[in-house]
């Protein structure tokens, strides 16, 4: 993230909203951990509205980052 303003806190909590790119609207909580001159690190509390859309988008992100592993071959359907 960047911040609008250096002065940032690191005891502060905050409210980010966005949408996906497939237009789906997220927000979250969030607090920061760390900031430096490229931005804010923050550790993500809780979401607040859309955690399917979310789950659903990182793991498409996933999946293509990592085909390989979800190829037909790959997976196992026999029970543990």
């Amino acid at each position: 993230m960047q911040p609008k303003n250096a002065e940032e806190t690191l005891d502060k909590e905050i409210l980010l909203a966005f949408n996906l790119p497939n237009n789906e609207h997220v927000v979250i909580s969030a607090k920061p951990v760390r900031v430096t001159s490229n931005g804010v690190a923050a550790k993500i509390e809780k979401i607040c509205e859309g955690e399917d859309a979310m789950r659903q988008y990182l793991f498409e992100i996933h999946k293509h980052h990592h085909a390989k592993l979800y190829e037909e071959e790959n997976i196992s359907t026999d029970l543990i």
